[in-house]
């Protein structure tokens, strides 16, 4: 997950809530408010199915009954429908299903195409609650005990809140990748993942009148990471928390060996070193032992980079977590390392484990964000 922002209140939840849901029936309250996700960006054609389908813009509408095929593609600054100009920057395409599929891949809700530059961006709309059901099976598998997808169903929507208030008024308020939570639409659906989501309808962590930065990490190796020493805020209920039930994941120890010419050419592309890669060497440590930063000797000197900076050029399921060695054999720099991701907040691995013990969500929750509350928010 990607570096938090500013504290986000209630009270400011409320009134946003209340504007986007008051003229809704009561079951669109019960889903949430609507989230945007951005699903897609592309220089390619991209092909929009579904039932009795509907394309809209400012001066545009197209439809096609029954089962209808759309081909969009960017063209300058405007969208190509069918491969005529509709003179249109910004496309909507919704269903009379409540479906759609872009190249074969489906997804509830409306979908909003974009120009961005030599690309398109596609974002899909849709009720929170409904987006939860399609990010939760894509964080952690649907067969892990229930209370494990409680726990990731409550922290996945604490998540999506607040990005939704950071982000208002912009394009999108949620990216469908780790940027923020991997979230694969209606074909990462599964009925244990919605009978989870459904199980903790509305109920959000909250630290006083906040909600929380309800960040997850999918094993930690041990210990939880500090929000202060990974982003640089102190979070009361972030600040790392021991975790004995982890051991056992997939990455709890794992290699990996790269070229340094390789490493190089990533950290330049990053614009993380200026010269010629000679040696790698880990910096400052945190407290649960994990590198703050790196050290690259180069032929201009030494050159610090940030962990989480250094993971992302260097790729995350590469160097899965900042719990590592380093040394160089010949021409590779070699990384043995234990954990996956930043550590901060949720440990899923851990979750999961807890769960199996006979821990319930909420058990959980609390153990991974000490001194925050679970809320009910609507």
């Amino acid at each position: 997950m990607p570096i938090p922002g500013t504290p986000q209140s209630l009270g400011f939840f409320f009134v946003l809530a209340a504007a986007c849901l008051a003229p809704a029936p009561l079951l669109a309250v019960e889903q949430g408010p609507i989230l945007r996700i951005a699903i897609v960006r592309t220089s390619k054609p991209v092909v929009v199915g579904g039932d009795t389908v509907v394309v809209s813009g400012k001066d545009f509408v197209d439809t096609q009954p029954g089962k209808g095929v759309f081909e969009f593609r960017v063209k300058g600054d405007s969208l190509l429908v069918q491969g005529e100009d509709s003179g249109q920057s910004q496309l909507r395409v919704s269903s009379a299903a409540g479906q759609l599929t872009i190249n074969r891949k489906s997804w509830r809700g409306e979908l909003e195409l974009l120009v961005q530059g030599r690309e398109m961006l596609i974002i899909n709309s849709l009720p929170l609650e409904g987006y939860l059901k399609g990010v939760v099976g894509s964080e952690i598998p649907p067969n892990w005990p229930m209370e494990s997808l409680k726990a990731q169903a409550v922290a996945a929507r604490t998540f999506a809140l607040r990005r939704r208030m950071e982000r208002e008024g912009q394009p999108f308020h949620v990216e469908a990748t780790v940027d923020d939570q991997v979230y694969g639409g209606a074909a990462s659906e599964h009925e244990r993942v919605s009978e989870a989501v459904d199980a903790t309808r509305g109920e959000v962590i909250a630290h006083g009148r906040e909600l929380a930065s309800s960040f997850f990490t999918a094993c930690c190796g041990g210990e939880t990471e500090s929000a202060r020493e990974v982003w640089g805020q102190d979070l009361p209920y972030a600040r790392g928390v021991p975790c004995k039930w982890c051991g056992d994941c997939a990455r709890s120890s794992w290699n990996y060996r790269v070229p340094m010419a390789e490493l190089e050419r990533s950290l330049r592309k990053a614009r993380l070193i200026l010269g010629r890669l000679k040696e790698l060497q880990p910096g400052g440590m945190t407290s649960s032992g994990r590198w703050a930063d790196l050290e690259a000797r180069t032929d201009r000197g030494v050159e610090r980079i940030p962990l989480d900076k250094f993971r992302r050029a260097a790729g995350y399921s590469k160097v899965f977590s900042g719990r590592f060695t380093v040394h160089q054999e010949g021409a590779f720099v070699v990384f043995r390392g234990s954990g996956s991701g930043h550590g901060v907040g949720l440990c899923q691995a851990g979750a999961r484990n807890m769960a199996v013990n006979g821990k319930s969500y909420r058990q959980i929750l609390k153990h991974y964000y000490p001194g925050a509350n679970l809320f009910q928010m609507y």
